[in-house]
């Protein structure tokens, strides 16, 4: 009877540590955000269809740029609600958050804003909020568009304290709604530009790679973006490649992209030929002679992470669970040979 029960015990425990990490799995896979942001359009809309804000302005005309804030749980939460820059990421990617992304141009949506362009807000549950900034468009008209977004998430300062407390390891995800932003004082678009500025040898990402800088410095942004760049020796031999799709790139913004290298490149001579294309069919080509120095080879060597691979915490599990199967398995063997010798002295 004890041997029945050690065996219920066993695969018990069994299903329960194999259960509890498909929960642990499950839990992480299923973030639960419970906020959301919609833009209210003005009066001067130019398409009441899209959900961002596109609106026609005169020249010093000031107005109010407006979104609803909803708090869909039930307990109360504490934002951030705040209109910045639009910037294009080295990921090529549109940002609406505070960046170091360089713009190239000015008026910018940041100097148009009067008064706090980051505001905190504090909201019941299941509650909305209208959050209002106010703004002066430029006195001097402009072609094409300024181009920015309005942005929520919450406010760390009152849940970091929670998050520090936690004795155990956390990992915590920063969600963040985002809506576009896009100031005009004329009808009708100008073209974007795509030119490049350098090209030279990096560390990116902590690994050597070709890092070409590319800048936008028209008023409108692009979408749709492939690259593709292909990195040559003195003798003609492809040492790299890379290419992107599905890029966008914003207005008057200055952003790089990176060709990663298996190695760090040697001193010499090289050549990189790139070119981008976007959804509405304009293309560019851009080609650069890069001749890298030793100092250059030795900047990039130091500070590049060589055979860095991330942590393998997937195996450890893996290899924790069959120790502990393991270990119960030679438990319940000892525990069955213990009984039999035990029931052999008994019928001796």
């Amino acid at each position: 009877m004890k041997i029945h029960k050690f065996l219920f015990t066993f695969f018990t425990l069994i299903f329960c540590i194999l259960g509890f990490s498909n929960y642990v799995n499950a839990e992480n896979n299923n973030a639960n955000i419970p906020f959301n942001m919609n833009a209210i359009h003005p009066s001067n809309q130019i398409n009441k269809s899209t959900s961002y804000i596109d609106a026609l302005y005169k020249p010093g005309e000031t107005q109010q740029l407006q979104v609803k804030v909803r708090n869909s749980s039930s307990a109360t939460q504490h934002f951030i609600v705040s209109i910045n820059d639009a910037t294009t990421s080295n990921g090529l990617a549109i940002d609406y958050t505070k960046s170091k992304q360089k713009l190239i141009g000015s008026p910018k949506i940041s100097e148009l804003i009067d008064g706090n362009a980051n505001q905190a807000i504090t909201m019941p549950g299941k509650s909305s909020k209208v959050v209002t900034f106010d703004l002066s468009m430029p006195k001097e008209t402009f072609k094409g568009i300024i181009m920015g977004g309005i942005s929520v998430y919450k406010d760390d300062r009152y849940y970091q304290q929670s998050n520090n407390d936690n004795k155990g390891v956390s990992i915590n995800n920063k969600f963040v709604y985002s809506t576009a932003v896009l100031l005009r004082n004329q009808t009708g678009n100008v073209f974007p530009d795509l030119k490049m500025v350098d090209a030279k040898q990096a560390p990116a990402n902590d690994a050597p790679a070709i890092v070409t800088t590319l800048k936008n410095d028209q008023r409108n942004f692009i979408s749709g973006v492939k690259t593709t760049s292909t990195i040559k020796d003195s003798d003609g031999k492809k040492v790299a490649e890379s290419s992107t799709s599905l890029g966008q790139i914003a207005p008057i913004s200055q952003f790089d992209l990176s060709t990663p290298l298996k190695e760090t490149l040697s001193p010499g001579d090289y050549t990189l030929d790139g070119n981008a294309s976007a959804s509405d069919g304009q293309k560019w080509d851009w080609h650069k002679s890069i001749h890298i120095t030793q100092q250059n080879f030795d900047n990039t060597q130091k500070n590049i992470v060589t055979n860095k691979k991330p942590f393998p915490w997937a195996m450890v599990i893996i290899i924790s669970l069959i120790a502990i199967i393991l270990i119960l398995i030679g438990l319940l063997i000892y525990l069955l040979l213990k009984r039999r010798n035990k029931d052999n002295k008994e019928y001796k």
